[in-house]
């Protein structure tokens, strides 16, 4: 009887320390998920910002394509030599129009996927919060979001490219219509 007592604290103890190590790692993996979630939300919100000045970027562009527009539509009348000049330019402000409704449609979609991240990040938090993270669970969506994150920076390294050169286009265009605006007035 003597030596079944003897077992029993280290058994005890022995658990004890297991639990306590597994808390203490359970903790520490908790620690890694929230302060990846900071990470995730906080690159959200650049690329929101990013988003937002674009869209403020492509309002304005509309903006002067439709001021081009008009300034051509009230030359149209002016001369004959000048109806070849307006028809290409109008062709090309509608090809830039069609470009620039491409992208924001593009834009739309690539919202629409980071509220979908934000709600699994949003789902994450709510798990550690419960603090009852599955680990395999948790990893797998870490991956996720890192894939969808990394997929929506490139879709948005495109489109700012697809914004430079439409940004380019309506340089070029507006330098015609000057040239074709000065040499009217001539």
């Amino acid at each position: 009887m003597g030596l079944f007592s003897k077992k029993k604290p280290e058994v005890a103890q022995d658990t004890n320390t297991n639990l306590q190590k597994i808390k203490d790692d359970i903790e520490e993996e908790i620690e890694d998920l929230e302060s990846t979630i900071k990470e995730k939300n906080e690159r959200l919100h650049s690329i929101i910002e990013k988003i937002e000045l674009s869209k403020k970027e492509y309002d304005e562009i509309i903006g002067k394509i439709i001021q081009s527009k008009k300034e051509l539509r009230s030359l149209e009348g002016s001369e004959s030599k000048s109806d070849n000049f307006i028809k290409t330019d109008n062709e090309n402000i509608e090809k830039i129009s069609k470009e620039i409704n491409d992208s924001k449609s593009k834009l739309k979609e690539i919202q629409e996927e980071i509220a979908k991240n934000s709600k699994i990040n949003n789902e994450l938090e709510e798990k550690i919060r419960k603090n009852k993270p599955s680990i395999s669970d948790s990893e797998d969506q870490k991956k996720k979001i890192d894939e969808e994150l990394n997929q929506r920076k490139k879709e948005l390294e495109v489109m700012m490219k697809e914004l430079e050169v439409i940004r380019q286009l309506l340089d070029k265009e507006r330098k015609a219509h000057n040239e074709t605006k000065k040499k009217l007035q001539n």
